[in-house]
């Protein structure tokens, strides 16, 4: 099924039960991105980003943001160069900023099109720095491919996943993933990002395998991976992914569009399950635990318990899941 017609698929918007106007959850296209601990994607990476998304021409543009812990939204400036001249660190005077967190989007909760920017010194031992563009799920996911690249031949990066997603509402999280996982074994090409979460983990495990997976070089030698035979095998005929070697990481491409992967549909998004099937030995387990349920054991009597985030993680490598599958390819260890 393309993925346009996969889309179609999905509900516009998941909704409180007794307050419809509160939306839990939203079907978007979004890229993730985790970056290196370095310094230098802050300075010129993000606000060369920012310009890119906010000229990006949209049915529902963004026209709010939020700074830190700023309870308040404002509206966009006008011009909106203002607020790209103000990101990068140097305007203030300061290094980076730890914590420093600024969100762009057309609605609050559960946004469709946004821009979501997190920034960490890597010199504290925080956490990675990370990037998050939301488009609107009608929107072109080749207009994905073109950031991811953008990113990876500019900046240092640890990974990035792209494709189908979640936007989930960040007032209710549990809510909102408990939305998330009712829908979880039906929509299995829908990814969830919990990057305020994944960031403390970004820099050692691999956090999935997406329609687009980049794998950078810091990243890949703390996990034993050689990039040049992960490429080749990702495109061997077992696997059939495309991959493009960039500045800072491999790009692996599961398919020439994203896929829902609705099982009430019989449509299963095998293209992704094979390079998850091949990255499986590099995936993280249960850290970073999703909220609500995702951290709940899958059965009471688990012990340890064997989480629901492993389980959303490796859903795509049950058997059942993948019916009409060549055999399985080869892992890359």
């Amino acid at each position: 099924m393309s993925g346009e017609l996969g889309a179609s698929l999905l509900p516009d918007r998941v909704h409180l039960r007794d307050r419809p106007s509160v939306t839990l959850l939203r079907p978007v296209l979004q890229l993730t991105v985790y970056f290196e601990p370095t310094l230098e994607w802050a300075h010129t990476t993000a606000p060369s980003l920012l310009r890119s998304f906010l000229a990006l021409r949209s049915h529902s543009p963004p026209r709010l943001f939020r700074v830190a812990s700023d309870a308040r939204w404002r509206p966009l400036p006008d011009p909106v160069e203002e607020l790209i001249d103000a990101l990068p660190p140097s305007s203030f005077g300061t290094g980076l900023r730890p914590g420093f967190r600024l969100r762009v989007v057309d609605h609050p909760d559960a946004p469709s099109h946004a821009f979501v920017y997190r920034e960490h010194d890597p010199r504290l031992g925080a956490p990675s720095g990370y990037l998050q563009v939301t488009l609107p799920i009608d929107r072109d996911p080749e207009e994905l491919v073109a950031l991811a690249i953008e990113i990876a031949q500019t900046a240092p990066i640890d990974q990035a996943l792209a494709g189908y997603a979640w936007s989930w509402n960040e007032q209710l999280p549990r809510n909102a993933f408990g939305a998330v996982a009712r829908r979880a074994e039906r929509y299995l090409g829908v990814d969830v990002q919990h990057p305020d979460a994944a960031s403390w983990h970004a820099h050692e495990v691999l956090l999935g395998a997406g329609w687009l997976t980049l794998i950078g070089g810091r990243l890949s030698r703390a996990l034993g991976l050689d990039l040049d035979r992960a490429a080749a095998t990702l495109r061997s005929p077992e696997v059939g992914a495309t991959c493009m070697s960039l500045q800072h990481a491999l790009l692996i491409r599961a398919g020439a569009a994203p896929e829902v992967g609705d099982v009430n549909a019989m449509e299963l998004p095998l293209a992704q399950a094979r390079v998850t099937a091949a990255l499986a030995p590099h995936l993280g387990g249960d850290e970073p635990a999703l909220p609500g349920v995702f951290s709940e054991p899958e059965t009471p009597e688990d012990h340890p318990p064997e989480g629901r985030t492993a389980a959303w993680r490796r859903r795509l490598l049950s058997a059942d899941a993948q019916p009409d599958a060549p055999p399985p390819a080869e892992t890359l260890r």
